[in-house]
């Protein structure tokens, strides 16, 4: 999938759109989305760091099961 070429055809799409109830839940998911200009790449050498400590961690015995990790009460 080109991703320059899929926003194009939306941009299309969504010009000719009359349709006020499918624009406001695209607006509302828009509104939704978490910004991600704090996003970065990271370099090869970053990501296999990274992969170790995590291998480690395992290894420690420092993980959370995703029982735990569901049962979070993540709006606090």
């Amino acid at each position: 999938m080109n991703v320059q070429t899929e926003k194009l055809k939306l941009i299309e799409w969504l010009v000719q759109l009359n349709d006020t109830s499918v624009l406001s839940q695209i607006k509302e998911i828009m509104d939704n989305m978490k910004p991600v200009e704090n996003l970065s790449i990271i370099s090869p050498d970053e990501l296999k760091k990274r992969a170790l400590m995590a291998n480690q961690d395992i290894e420690d015995g420092a993980v959370y099961s995703l029982e735990d990790v569901l049962n979070e009460d993540w709006d606090q």
